[in-house]
């Protein structure tokens, strides 16, 4: 690999594993297994703002990865040293072409996997030991493309459901006349079960009374390229929804309450249409070059995921967005024929990208610590936060030991699940006996519109803080300890929780999602 392009490549490692440093616990586990997928994002990302410059654009115009009328070379990633306090990754660049698509090569790796047979779960899905084994085998070391390549399988009838008394199982089908068909004819089912794939999929996932996306209209949104917005446009025109008349109106009118659910119903599908879509022709089949306009921020992402996986809700919100347009790669213009007048472009100076990342990255380095500057002496706070006196329904969290008690309420109750408090009140505790109560109400005689700081009133006054709210609703912030203040973690943040809180929000998520 070029050694410019290798120095590009380092800033992904030296990005993700300044974050990923500080993560602990089996989330730092599950987010090492998703850096393939972060890379991804990163990959097709603008590497500035408001550029197209992206390190997958940069690549892809190089001399050396095009190969003219037959295909060209595309970066993957594969990491090591789970156990370590940082990940080892390493880059390596694949030929996309008709003739030697990589994807040839994991499906038999994949087939080969499952011999004799291979256990699944009730739902028929892979076990999750099973898909980090094939991260380190495939290609792509992306769990989700583990998962895409699975259930390929399953479309082209690659592996048989074996009977079994207790254990769902399956085996090779060998013998599936799909593995003895021409690389070309195999890359046409390929596309077309993908298709349908992708269809299905997000088909699973958009609201009620929305009409069903078929396989026909994915093909042609691979074969035609247009802009995000105009293909929401299209799909919720199939529904009789005048999406472009809602966002005209967003400035100028009140939005009513079903104006208001479509435009977040779209927030849902653009994510669902990254993975199914964005994801399989660009990242898996690379067909299609996305563009993310927005740089990468792995602090953000990483935090994000760290909390998600911690109270168990669904990651891919922080992992999947909508991309804001796409186009063809060199393959996907020779299998559609999209190369009349295709534009010449020089390539990319790699060296004057890299030498702009290093500028950014001391210009980030600085930020980070004038910020910890800002903070002093500050403490991180731990706290087992108790919902209702039901010592089974608890967290662990990490709270700023300089903010303000109102506002330690106003992050605790959304923690839970609950809305967030206009009205509440604010006791201290010191060994079950109340030390003192603050008055947060402004109608109240005694408010004060000063509210007192954590560090103010833990441990001096009492060990526990107490926030009530209507309903007979009241959480404990039970003190047991304190950190350093790091400035690669967002705080406040939900370290642990009980097995008992996880299942009652899951209850309460299922619930608002019927409503």
């Amino acid at each position: 690999m070029n050694p410019e392009i290798k120095k590009m490549f380092d800033h992904f490692s030296s990005d993700y594993n300044t974050t990923y440093l500080y993560m602990t616990g089996e989330q730092k586990k599950i987010i090492a297994y998703l850096s393939p997928t972060l890379f991804a994002r990163w990959y097709y990302s603008a590497l500035f703002p408001e550029t197209i410059l992206s390190p997958a654009a940069i690549f892809t115009s190089q001399n050396e990865n095009i190969v003219l009328d037959k295909g060209f070379y595309s970066a993957n990633i594969h990491f090591k040293n789970i156990s370590s306090d940082t990940l080892n990754f390493s880059y390596k660049d694949n030929f996309y072409s008709v003739e030697d698509h990589p994807i040839y090569k994991d499906l038999e790796i994949l087939l080969e996997y499952i011999k004799p047979i291979l256990y699944i779960d009730l739902d028929g899905n892979m076990f999750e030991k099973d898909i980090h084994a094939l991260q380190k085998k495939l290609s792509i070391s992306d769990r989700y493309y583990v998962i895409y390549l699975f259930n390929l399988a399953e479309r082209l009838s690659l592996f048989n459901q074996m009977p079994s008394l207790f254990d769902n199982c399956i085996q090779p089908n060998i013998e599936n006349v799909f593995l003895k068909l021409p690389n070309s004819k195999k890359l046409d089912r390929i596309i077309d079960e993908s298709c349908s794939l992708c269809a299905d999929n997000i088909n699973e996932e958009i609201p009620f009374g929305f009409s069903d996306i078929t396989s026909d209209m994915i093909f042609d949104l691979l074969k035609n390229p247009i802009s995000i917005d105009s293909i929401f446009i299209k799909l919720y025109q199939n529904s009789d929804v005048d999406l472009e008349e809602i966002w005209n109106s967003l400035d100028t009118a009140e939005l009513s309450e079903t104006d208001t659910a479509i435009l977040s119903s779209v927030y849902y599908i653009g994510i669902y249409f990254d993975k199914a879509f964005i994801f399989v022709f660009g990242n898996y089949l690379r067909l299609i070059q996305p563009i993310y306009s927005f740089p990468v921020k792995f602090r953000e992402i990483i935090n994000s995921l760290f909390n998600s996986i911690t109270v168990d809700r669904e990651s891919e919100t922080e992992i999947f967005t909508p991309c804001t347009a796409y186009t063809h790669t060199l393959l996907g213009k020779i299998l559609f024929c999209n190369q009349i007048n295709d534009k010449k472009y020089p390539p990319i100076p790699i060296d004057k990208i890299v030498s702009s990342l290093n500028k950014e990255s001391a210009a980030k380095v600085t930020a980070l610590e004038c910020l910890a500057l800002t903070k002093g002496t500050e403490s991180i706070y731990i706290f087992r936060a108790t919902l209702n006196n039901n010592k089974s329904l608890w967290k662990k969290i990490e709270i700023e030991s300089n903010t303000t008690l109102n506002a330690a309420a106003n992050y605790t109750f959304p923690m839970f699940m609950l809305p967030e408090e206009k009205e509440f009140s604010i006791r201290i505790s010191n060994n079950g006996k109340e030390a003192a109560q603050y008055i947060t109400s402004p109608q109240s005689a005694f408010y004060s519109s000063v509210s007192p700081k954590i560090s103010d009133v833990i441990p001096t006054i009492g060990k526990s803080i107490i926030f009530s709210a209507r309903g007979n609703i009241t959480i404990e912030l039970k003190y047991i300890g304190r950190t350093d203040i790091c400035s690669e973690l967002l705080y406040p943040r939900i370290m642990a929780q009980s097995k008992e809180i996880t299942e009652l929000e899951h209850q309460i998520y299922s619930l608002d999602f019927l409503n």
